[in-house]
């Protein structure tokens, strides 16, 4: 395993306390005990009534010494009435700060970002003195088979090292993090998650940074403190489309679709359009046209579209899944295909809950002639448009508006060539992405693209006035949709 002598990267959340605290008290006495005890840290005497009073903004002190009386009665203060400053900490209880470094992710690994560190306390019962310590709070659900849901607190044990089978804070990919137990391999390191649901990472080359020791059940927030030293409370962030909250709109990922999908929260999404793999590479037919000046024909377009029938109908059901999950009861959905697999998606579409609105064919008036005079021409490509509910958007007046004013049919004749320079090989026009997109999303709308390829899908949504989401896990096609996403202004669709 890689070592690397880099800074200590620490993350931005606070949070937490201890197993028996979050239990046993209320959510405004552990903000009151844990301002008491960071407050004793700093100035070694503790607070008065009135200086909690005013921090907490209370109508009286009254209200103060009742929090501190029902802390006194579950055993975390002791109290002298004849003192202004009475408020002792438990001598049953000690307690030690642990640095709270911020999120560490139990599902796709994240960035990490350099922020202040805060800290938690937590009883030094719960934790032996040897080695250094710091906490995380957990996002996402790929641990819970070990007991670490989304939200808890995670105690690590810092250390370079790690036993097959612990549960580690691994790095990455020179900077991001996550949580997942470790085994080592012949020739790489397998990252497990604790959920049969999702897959394992495997990489060459892991950092470990510690191990974890102790979870701790989560609470949403945490005491605020008097001076610019002391950390203010943790507040909850607006509602957002992720439960991993590193993702962003108006961006793509270099990741695979199911891993990106299962970080979406449901009902988010309100338009998917798919192009998937077709499966059909394993044929491997080649043909060269370099004496007539023709462009060379291959059916092989990578190892991603090599699955056995049976892989490719498991894999098919699981981001459709996923997709139904999360698009919004307004959205809708488009899967292009060819007849050797359109009709497994629209079994597969129906089975899953999907009503299938139209089968749209774009005839490519220029298709490539069947060579081999057994069979008549391919000359189209076929779409399927499903919405989730009765309440899909459809924008009739704009299709007709950009159909000279007629209803569009739902057979589109154009050429291959028509649309620019093609970078991927089953790369769609522009023009088909605006139609489809104009046709079955409003303006702002978030359009989701799980096999982005080269990227046309989000150039489209971005000219239209649309936010986009894409997954391409291909990195050359990814850096080549990252390029044209950031060429993009509002213009013309070519």
């Amino acid at each position: 395993m890689r070592r690397k002598r880099s800074l200590w990267i620490t993350f931005r959340f606070f949070f937490g306390s201890t197993d028996i605290i979050l239990c046993m008290i209320t959510k405004r006495q552990k903000q009151i005990f844990d301002f008491i005890v960071f407050f004793e840290s700093k100035k070694d005497f503790s607070p008065s009534l009135k200086e909690i009073k005013n921090h907490f903004k209370l109508s009286s002190e009254s209200t103060v010494h009742q929090h501190l009386e029902a802390l006194k009665k579950k055993g975390y203060l002791d109290k002298n009435k004849n003192q202004p400053r009475g408020i002792e900490l438990s001598k049953l209880e000690k307690f030690i700060y642990i640095p709270l470094v911020g999120k560490i992710a139990a599902g796709q690994p994240i960035e990490a970002i350099e922020f202040p560190s805060e800290s938690i306390a937590v009883s030094k019962n719960e934790i032996r003195n040897e080695g250094q310590h710091y906490a995380l709070r957990v996002v996402g659900d790929s641990m819970i088979g070990e007991g670490i849901f989304n939200g808890d607190t995670v105690i690590i044990r810092k250390q370079e090292s790690a036993d097959d089978g612990q549960t580690i804070v691994a790095i990455i990919d020179d900077n991001l993090a996550t949580l997942k137990k470790i085994y080592r391999e012949k020739n790489r390191i397998r990252l497990q998650p604790a959920n049969p649901t999702l897959f394992p990472i495997y990489r060459e080359e892991v950092e470990v940074r510690g191990v974890v020791i102790k979870v701790i059940r989560s609470l949403e927030s945490t005491a605020k403190n008097v001076d610019k030293n002391i950390p203010t409370p943790y507040i909850t962030e607006k509602e957002e489309l992720f439960s991993q909250k590193d993702y962003d709109l108006n961006k793509i990922y270099n990741l695979d679709c199911l891993e990106f999908m299962r970080n979406v929260k449901d009902n988010s999404i309100d338009l998917i359009f798919a192009d998937p793999p077709y499966n059909l590479s394993k044929s491997n037919f080649k043909m060269k046209f370099s004496k007539t000046g023709g462009a060379d024909l291959s059916t092989d377009k990578g190892a991603w579209d090599k699955l056995s029938k049976d892989e490719f109908e498991v894999f098919t059901e699981k981001w459709l899944k996923e997709s139904f999950r999360i698009l919004k009861k307004t959205g809708s959905i488009w899967v292009a295909g060819t007849y050797h697999n359109i009709h497994l998606t629209g079994y597969l579409l129906e089975k899953i809950g999907f009503e299938i609105l139209n089968e749209i064919l774009w005839h490519k008036t220029d298709a490539t002639p069947n060579l081999s005079c057994t069979r008549f021409v391919a000359d189209h490509e076929n779409f399927l448009w499903a919405r989730k509910d009765k309440k899909n958007v459809f924008n009739y007046e704009d299709v007709k508006r950009i159909n000279g004013g007629k209803q569009m049919r739902s057979i589109w004749p154009r050429g291959k060539t028509a649309g620019g320079k093609r970078v991927h090989p089953t790369q769609k026009p522009e023009w088909l992405l605006e139609r489809i997109i104009l046709a079955t999303s409003k303006k702002n709308a978030v359009v989701f693209d799980p096999f982005l390829g080269s990227g046309t899908t989000a150039v489209v949504a971005k000219k239209l006035g649309r936010q986009y989401l894409g997954t391409e896990l291909d990195r050359d096609y990814f850096k080549i949709a990252e390029a044209r996403i950031n060429n993009t202004t509002c213009n013309s669709i070519t």
